[in-house]
């Protein structure tokens, strides 16, 4: 049995972290579809055995109905992601009958990422945050899969900002369909945001509210609302995510920001020091543009 609270892994050229919902090949992010990532982390975090296909539509689709063409369109995309076929399978291997396995044993590496911009150690340090699956506020089946639609897009958008460490899915979705606190929520994952949010339809609306936590701080720092027309409920989906994550993403920012800048210089982090940087840089002033690169300067000589 494979140990499951391993989030870091590598096999040929690929590093899959599950953590911030990224897979990179080279260095270089490869996008996937959330349902795809999360095929790919469950045939890595199980690679021992072969994972049968009743697994993978209870871990992917949370036990819904779906149809084996569903379950072929999501392996076939993966192997497209990693170069692989359906005729080679040198990663994703079919066991007729059975199921599918990872064709290679992955390996945990040694030590964290290195953040790119500042050469110091990234997922440690930067901001994390968790996206809870939104709450229906109906009985409705249809309205519940909209709200974790809307859930797996934040998600999948999020994993783009290198300055997030976004908990994937299949870790923030075992808070579906409970009130658990957001604070409780930020220990039990351990991260410092959390997003949390409701769905409601009237007549022929949609209505959706969010929130985003810091959980350290224990209050709210953003919250919004959506409306939506129930005609095209696909486009809403998309709109509403789009709309929530551009805004999650500056006010994570804006909030590292004013953390940083509330402390002690001497005791920030090498990310708080880069926080406190842009702090600085956004006064547009020769004064402060001096002092962030001083700031900077700090950070570059501690990670050399």
């Amino acid at each position: 049995m494979n140990d499951h609270s391993n989030t870091q892994f590598s096999f040929e050229n690929f590093d899959l972290n599950v953590d911030a919902a990224e897979l990179r090949k080279n260095g270089e992010l490869v996008p996937l579809e959330p349902q795809v990532f999360d095929l790919l982390v469950l045939l890595i975090q199980n690679s021992d055995r072969v994972v049968s296909k009743d697994e993978i539509i209870e871990s992917v689709w949370n036990g819904r109905f779906v149809s084996e063409s569903a379950v072929s369109t999501r392996i076939n995309a993966l192997r497209r992601a990693l170069g692989d076929d359906g005729t080679e399978q040198r990663l994703i291997k079919t066991v007729h009958g059975r199921g599918f396995r990872f064709g290679v044993q992955p390996q945990k590496p040694d030590s964290v990422p290195t953040n790119e911009a500042t050469g110091v150690s990234g997922i440690a340090e930067k901001p994390s945050i968790a996206i809870v699956p939104l709450r229906p506020l109906s009985g409705d089946v249809e309205l519940e899969y909209f709200a974790d639609g809307i859930a797996e897009e934040i998600i999948n958008a999020l994993s783009r900002f290198h300055e997030l460490a976004v908990i994937a899915r299949n870790s923030s979705f075992t808070f579906k369909g409970k009130s658990t606190p957001a604070q409780e929520i930020a220990k039990s994952l351990g991260v410092k945001y959390v997003l949390e949010g409701s769905v409601r339809q009237v007549a022929e609306r949609i209505r959706v509210a969010v929130q985003l936590v810091d959980a350290e701080a224990g209050h709210t720092i953003w919250s919004d609302r959506y409306d939506g027309d129930l005609s095209d409920i696909f486009e809403v989906q998309d709109e509403i995510a789009a709309k929530a994550v551009n805004s999650i993403a500056p006010q994570t920012q804006y909030a590292e920001m004013a953390s940083a800048y509330r402390k002690e210089m001497t005791s920030l982090s090498d990310w708080e020091k880069v926080m406190r940087a842009r702090w600085h840089m956004d006064k547009y002033s020769k004064e402060h543009t001096e002092e962030a690169l001083q700031i900077l300067s700090n950070v570059v000589g501690s990670s050399s």
